[in-house]
């Protein structure tokens, strides 16, 4: 297993610990989960392609890459 070191602001530290002890968890483990999270995007986009791909040929693209934006949605 790997460490990492992340510099962010007082303020969003704060709010990371404040959403860690809601959830009864560390901030290490959310932005592990965070981590993991964004590891399995690319598969599953991959299977979601895939998908549309059997529902429809018709079916509209991915945006390129394949990805979905996840920074402005989910934030600490």
């Amino acid at each position: 297993m790997k460490n990492i070191t992340v510099t962010v602001s007082d303020e969003l530290y704060r709010h990371a610990r404040m959403w860690a002890a809601r959830e009864n968890t560390t901030v290490t483990s959310l932005v592990r989960q965070f981590l993991e999270l964004l590891a399995e995007l690319p598969l599953q986009s991959q299977f979601c392609q895939g998908y549309a791909r059997s529902v429809s040929p018709k079916s509209t693209p991915l945006p390129p890459g394949g990805r979905f934006s996840f920074s402005s949605r989910y934030k600490l």
